[in-house]
């Protein structure tokens, strides 16, 4: 007995005819005929009344109308579903961010969406790319990158998915002279290392906050570092202070964040190419309930 058997013998019983289940299985009416002999042979059983204009289940074919009817709906479901898994376990979501002094949006986001899309290969990474490379990586396939808002200012094939808002503040070493304070503010900054990135790898808001303090402040160090684990040695080594959104302030062991003044804020959020794939979508539907919620 095969599924196909089930199937051919389901569409006659519903049709009442083995040539209208021909018509719906693509297949001759002989060929249904022939199906259903060699059933009622390996079953021993008579499963239809035949007629010249129409056949009738049996008391027996009715009965088994009812298993076989489950049985066909069960193997087309599970069909459809083995399917799926295995054309999800070829898909590789790309979820990419800028290098900070901590990220803990990114990961905290992967390891909610492999934990509901176990069978989708995730892959989390890094980047500090100059500015104008970042419409490429997002144009990658299944690739989302999780960035401030400032970046893609101007790209009109990327949609823009807002998480949350970061303040500004001052990263330091709990032994430094400012760490006393409740706020920082731009005159305290007087005579002060202050570590930035190159401005090539900088984004927009971290140019105008540069831009800001040094129109105020005019006695004051630059120290440039391209990557954040120079910038944490930096500031580990009492040589300078990093002034970085709220959300990315590192949790280490010697160091303290306070909040600076200042009027900009930082939208970060997921950007995506507009042709974003399913899987895309749902990574950033999830997202965006997990920071609503």
């Amino acid at each position: 007995m095969y599924i196909r058997q089930l199937k051919c013998f389901v569409l006659a019983a519903e049709y009442k005819s083995f040539v209208r289940a021909a018509e719906k299985l693509y297949i001759t009416q002989p060929a249904v005929s022939h199906q259903m002999n060699a059933l009622e042979e390996e079953l021993n059983i008579k499963l239809f009344n035949r007629s010249n204009r129409k056949i009738e289940l049996t008391d027996a074919g009715r009965h088994f109308y009812d298993y076989a009817i489950k049985i066909v709906d069960m193997a087309e479901i599970a069909i459809r579903e083995t399917t799926l898994i295995d054309h999800n376990s070829r898909i590789t979501l790309k979820v990419k961010f800028f290098a900070t002094l901590q990220e803990d949006c990114a990961p905290m986001l992967v390891k909610e969406y492999r934990e509901k899309h176990p069978q989708i290969n995730v892959i989390l990474s890094q980047i500090s790319p100059p500015l104008e490379l970042l419409s490429n990586v997002i144009q990658e396939k299944n690739s989302l990158l999780i960035i401030p808002e400032d970046f893609i200012i101007g790209m009109n094939d990327v949609d823009f998915t807002f998480l949350y808002k970061a303040n500004l503040c001052c990263v330091l070493h709990e032994n430094h002279s400012l760490a006393s304070r409740k706020i920082i503010t731009t005159r305290d900054l007087y005579n002060c290392n202050l570590i930035f990135p190159p401005e090539e790898a900088a984004p927009p808001y971290n140019l105008e906050l540069r831009s800001f303090i040094t129109n105020i402040v005019k006695d004051f160090r630059l120290l440039e570092v391209s990557d954040p684990e120079s910038c944490i040695g930096l500031i580990n080594s009492y040589m300078g202070i990093a002034i970085v959104p709220d959300s990315s302030a590192p949790k280490r062991p010697g160091l303290m964040s306070i909040p600076f003044q200042s009027d900009i804020t930082i939208n970060f959020g997921i950007a995506a190419n507009k042709d974003a794939s399913k899987v895309m979508r749902d990574f950033i539907s999830m997202a965006s309930r997990i920071y609503q919620s």
